[in-house]
């Protein structure tokens, strides 16, 4: 073969083997193209970007893929960065359509250039056929103008790599005594190892405990609270012995579990699912009051139940116009004292997406008028699942920022100071069996001592023995544990109008019913130097005489104290007097007389100091000592 026939040969050998290999990328970024489009069909984002980036390195002016680039961070993750390549997309476009430039505006939206957005929104919408989107679209810019201009005084901290990770962590729910806070993550090794059509982990419930003012590493739960498929804590109860649940199942339910020990029993399906989707729930402090999210009546409302005398919980009853709107409302919370629920909304004064909301809760039950928590703990983006902390200095969120870990992060919020401080007490502490001298589970009754309703039941843990009860302001309460087989233990506990938010901590042991076991009725009320029991004292009393008709053969004394302030003799005088009254009160409600006995101590038998204010007010008391089984 000649010279020039060889040149000739390789010269058409190299132009064909440049034509397959054209052929070839061209064909292999159609398939990635058609892999990337498949992903984005499905809303899976993450996975679709990464190809589109890749693709757009080869094209990097091509106005399609930036524009699904730009959808992939929108609608995905890192939605600040969803603006650049849309406004490019806007740029290459000879004619761009309504969707580009409504995506541009909502990127433009997410990255506070509020302006910018609304000259893009109006612009999307040449024909007005997205007139009321559009509309409100423009309004939530004008909010979040207003909000960012004048930000509130709150510091955001995220919860750190010892709780948070690439995935998604949210949904917080934290005790009363913020010791335990539960969340829902979508992290690699979840129960059963499944991932959902998203490309995620299925949730699960993880828990972990404030060590000292540090979150330790978070443990999974077992089952029966996670499953093979989606697990989300909603909500857990202040005294942390009652656990929401949202499951996927049946268009998505609610489900209630219960703490015994460290075992949380079966979840059971709330009485009030239906066919429809049922998310968030939450109970009140005083577990009398049941919020929780549906979609029932077509959009997403909040609902609430009011606990039956029996424990049922009553029928659902929707919220008013002060917190549901024509949008969206999720993630109900009322606070400790009750008198304020938070959830968020897209409706209202929303500057985008979700925004959180506080409405006051006045004693009636009826709602104020909803406030925007503002800006920063409010975004353009959705905000969601809100917490605060019974003294109202600390709020629980998660959140989706360019600081975080990836996607979804627990973060805290140091609140501003609230115009009127929590007006609430919390009592915690834990109770002990006096016969094994071993934790044990107790009933704890708050009763309202002056119109002698109960305020509330629950009990403290069975292994650990803790509890912890919130007393909102304005109200003498009585509190009372009880156990079967054990003598009570009561206290006395006023938290006024003018109270702000204070903790009481109680050891408890509970005396065996046996003879020389004492009693301390710290809920028997006299007014001044006088011997007449005030009507608070009865629920106090009733309790005696309960005990009494359970052991028909128990034989008490009732012993009355007093300071050493004043005349000996008077005091001694008035001691006996005070005993005598409880006697009285027993005997008219059915106790033989012959049963009880009394005994007027004035001060000889002073229970601490009599060198303080204090410790004279817990040398007046009223006893009962038990003097025959």
């Amino acid at each position: 073969m000649s010279t020039g026939l060889l040149r000739k040969y390789i010269n058409i050998s190299s132009y064909v083997l440049l034509i397959a290999a054209l052929l070839g990328s061209l064909q292999s970024n159609a398939q990635d193209a058609k892999q990337a489009q498949k992903l984005l069909d499905e809303k899976r984002y993450v996975q679709a970007r990464e190809i589109y980036l890749s693709l757009l390195q080869k094209t990097p002016e091509d106005a399609q893929i930036n524009l699904r680039v730009g959808i992939c961070y929108l609608h995905g993750t890192q939605k600040s960065k969803a603006q650049a390549y849309l406004q490019k997309a806007f740029d290459l476009s000879k004619k761009p359509d309504d969707h580009l430039m409504f995506d541009l505006a909502e990127a433009m939206h997410y990255n506070n250039k509020f302006d910018e957005a609304m000259v893009m929104y109006k612009k999307s919408d040449h024909m007005g056929t997205n007139r009321f989107t559009v509309s409100k679209r423009i309004s939530e810019c004008a909010f979040g103008k207003k909000y960012v201009a004048s930000p509130v005084m709150a510091k955001l901290n995220n919860m750190g790599a010892m709780v948070n990770t690439a995935y998604n962590e949210y949904l917080p729910s934290v005790t009363a005594d913020q010791q335990a806070m539960y969340f829902t993550t979508r992290r690699p090794g979840t129960t059963g190892g499944k991932m959902a059509d998203d490309g995620q982990f299925y949730e699960d419930i993880y828990i972990c405990r404030n060590n000292g003012g540090t979150w330790a590493g978070p443990k999974q739960l077992a089952a029966p609270i996670n499953t093979k498929d989606n697990d989300a804590c909603t909500a857990i109860s202040s005294n942390g012995q009652t656990m929401f649940i949202y499951r996927g199942s049946d268009g998505g339910d609610i489900f209630i579990s219960e703490l015994h020990g460290d075992v949380w029993g079966k979840p059971e399906p709330f009485v009030y699912n239906t066919k429809a989707l049922e998310t968030s729930a939450f109970m009140s402090f005083d577990e009398k009051k049941l919020y929780f999210v549906s979609d029932r009546s077509g959009n997403k409302d909040i609902y609430y139940c009011l606990k039956n005398p029996n424990g049922s919980w009553g029928h659902p009853i929707r919220c008013s116009s002060s917190v549901n709107t024509p949008s969206d409302e999720e993630s109900p919370f009322l606070s400790s004292d009750g008198r304020a629920l938070y959830f968020s909304s897209k409706g209202h004064s929303s500057m985008g997406g979700y925004d959180i909301f506080m409405v006051g809760v006045n004693t009636t039950g009826s709602f104020g008028s909803p406030g925007n928590l503002g800006y920063p703990i409010n975004t353009s983006a959705d905000d969601l699942y809100f917490r605060i902390s019974p003294d109202g200095k600390t709020g629980y969120f998660s959140s989706e920022k360019e600081d975080g870990f990836g996607l979804q992060d627990l973060y805290t919020v140091q609140m501003p100071p609230p115009a009127v401080p929590p007006g609430l007490t919390m009592l915690k502490g834990n109770v002990k069996d006096g016969r094994t001298g071993l934790p044990t589970e107790a009933t704890i009754t708050v009763t309202d001592n002056e119109t002698k309703e109960q305020v509330t039941k629950i009990r403290s843990n069975s292994k650990s023995g803790e509890f912890t009860v919130t007393l909102p302001a304005g109200k003498n309460y009585g509190i009372a544990v009880e156990k079967d087989g054990r003598l009570f233990w009561s206290k006395n506990v006023t938290v006024t109008t003018t109270t702000t938010y204070e903790e009481i901590e109680e050891d408890i042991t509970l005396p065996d019913i046996k003879v020389g076991a004492i009693v301390i009725l710290r809920n028997l009320f006299f007014d001044l130097a006088k011997y007449n029991l005030r009507p608070e004292s009865y629920p106090e009393l009733d309790r005696v005489v309960d005990l009494m008709k359970k052991y028909p053969s128990l034989r008490v004394e009732i012993g009355g104290h007093t300071d050493n302030t004043g005349d000996a003799k008077t005091n001694l005088t008035l001691s006996v007097n005070r005993a005598q009254s409880a006697k009285d009160y027993l005997t008219g409600h059915g106790i033989n007389a012959e049963r009880t006995s009394v005994k007027g101590w004035g001060s000889t038998k002073p229970a601490t100091t009599n060198a303080t204010e204090g410790g004279r007010q817990l040398n007046r008391r009223t006893e009962m000592v038990i003097i025959q089984m």
